[in-house]
């Protein structure tokens, strides 16, 4: 039987052994419960290090945590054994025999996973992604093998491929002047199977054609809409009037919410008119009646036929009610503290008629441009205002990137402009879920292939120490490191250990508005609206 991309991936890492399945992918540690820690301090610990004895493996700590890919998921106890040797033979055997011991131990009424993890932490691979560097011979010789390498890819790996996207690779942790390696980056569906070997070498031949040096990974990844999946956010700050980055959703889907992108005037010149809306993505305002849905996936939302004019709400419900439940959980000398109450009092009352407008115009799904179009706009008088930059994710006067020193920007300034989004530009954004990050437009698009088995050519930003956005974060306004919005974050990639992100970029959208609905077009509100 063939292998599943996970065990193929796996395998190729031969400096982490676990009990079962497969290594996680950068897992998020946390201190496990009391009653676990002194389980494995009292009886799991010795006898763990004689089953390490018996093995002849070496270590420098033992130690139990609660394991989540990536701060989220089930929760996995895991119990992690810190080797330096490079002798791993023994490993996936005395990791198995561990385990069993620890399951044999744990109460009757345990939840949750348990694994056991042997690993050397300096030989293992951290390997991240960064943009492509900006080197015209690079970037021209990468172009050349795409042709090549997309044909081999779908030939090979027909049934299983995701993306392929061109990156550097680095060591987590490296500085930015590790040069890294090249490496064109082949992803396929979580759970496929296929003949990854000869796919690699076949995609080795074709880049052998190359005269500079450019690794292959396969690996596992797919690509997902920045919907939520992570569950309900807590809302520390709640204004009465949205913000640039808010939880919004639509009137009865209490599971999926997005982020408010940004207002805009939709001018409609033939019919003598100028509306006050917002921007985000259809997905995030996409009608949870599936009839509708359905309708508006093929056909998109227009002013003369009313299905798809759905009610947005902000707060996201999930997220306004997870709120207020939390709020009524405090104990009850933080309850009845003023700060609680008014907080209460203010999310209750806007969570009464949370309506901020009605979706008017949207794309439905579809491609264009050769990228996909994913945009609606929100008719919302209201909540009329100028567009801020995102804020500052310190409390310095300026937000500056350690990685470009010429990108600086006053987070009290308006966003005045649209710009064109370029290959190379830094960019940063401000969402729902991960508020204000930055990261760097690849020099080379991802070729996608959705789960509809359309292929696009999709912009990615690539954040150096982080993910640019995360679940909930879909519709978020994009800005340059001149101030100026460029585009929409549309989905994220799982692949990655900080993951890839995907934006419309603004000009599409302007384009796909004028062709939805003739002579529209958008212009952004001034400052001299507040």
């Amino acid at each position: 039987e063939l292998p599943s991309i996970e065990a193929w991936f796996a395998q190729k890492e031969k400096f982490r052994a676990v009990g079962h399945g497969f290594p996680m992918g950068m897992p998020q540690m946390q201190d496990c419960s009391p009653e676990l820690e002194r389980l494995f301090q009292e009886t799991l610990k010795p006898k763990i290090t004689s089953i390490l004895g018996k093995f002849s493996i070496n270590y420098s700590s033992i130690r139990l945590d609660d394991w989540r890919s990536k701060g989220t998921g089930e929760v996995q106890h895991t119990i992690l054994v810190s080797s330096n040797d490079t002798n791993t033979t023994k490993w996936k055997t005395a990791a198995e025999e561990i385990l069993r011991v620890f399951r044999h131990e744990l109460p009757l009424d345990f939840t949750g996973d348990a694994q056991v993890e042997v690993q050397n932490k300096q030989l293992m691979n951290t390997d991240v992604s960064r943009a492509v560097p900006n080197e015209p011979a690079l970037i021209k010789c990468l172009e050349g093998t795409k042709e090549g390498i997309t044909e081999t890819v779908m030939e090979s790996l027909n049934g299983c491929w995701s993306s392929i996207g061109y990156h550097t690779r680095v060591p987590l942790g490296s500085s930015p002047d590790i040069r890294g390696r090249v490496t064109v980056m082949v992803y396929c569906r979580f759970g496929s199977r296929g003949d990854f070997k000869t796919a690699e070498d076949r995609i080795l031949k074709v880049l052998d054609k190359s005269p500079m040096d450019i690794h292959v990974e396969i690996a596992p990844g797919e690509v997902f809409l920045a919907r939520n999946g992570e569950g309900p956010r807590f809302l520390a700050d709640i204004p009465a009037s949205p913000i640039n980055g808010a939880s919004i959703s639509v009137r009865g889907n209490n599971t999926e919410p997005g982020s408010l992108g940004g207002w805009v005037w939709l001018h409609i010149p033939r019919r003598d008119m100028r509306v006050r809306c917002v921007l985000t993505c259809y997905h995030v305002v996409r009608s949870p009646n599936e009839t509708i849905a359905a309708h508006t996936d093929v056909h998109g939302v227009v002013p003369d036929d009313r299905r798809g004019h759905i009610v947005a709400e902000y707060p996201a419900a999930c997220d306004g009610q997870h709120t207020l439940d939390i709020l009524t959980s405090l104990p009850k000398n933080k309850a009845n503290s003023l700060e609680v109450r008014s907080q209460y009092r203010d999310l209750y009352n806007r969570m009464v008629n949370p309506a901020i407008g009605k979706v008017t115009l949207a794309s439905g799904n579809r491609i264009s441009d050769n990228s996909r179009m994913d945009w609606a706009l929100i008719t919302s008088p209201s909540t009329f205002r100028p567009n801020k930059l995102p804020p500052s994710p310190s409390k310095q006067d300026t937000f500056s990137l350690s990685l470009c020193g010429a990108f600086a920007m006053n987070p009290d300034s308006w966003v005045m402009s649209f710009g064109d989004v370029e290959l190379g530009d830094w960019v940063s954004k401000y969402g729902r879920t991960s508020g204000t990050t930055y990261g760097k437009i690849n020099h080379l698009r991802r070729e996608v292939r959705w789960p509809s088995g359309e292929r696009t050519y999709e912009m990615e930003v690539i954040s150096p120490n982080g993910e640019f956005s995360r679940p909930g974060d879909s519709g978020s306004m994009v800005v340059n490191s001149r101030g100026e919005f460029v585009g929409l974050v549309l989905a994220t990639d799982s692949s990655t250990p900080f993951g890839v992100t995907y934006i419309t970029p603004i000009s599409h959208i302007l384009r796909d508005i004028n062709r939805t609905v003739s002579y529209t077009h958008l212009t952004l509100p001034t400052s001299d609206l507040v």
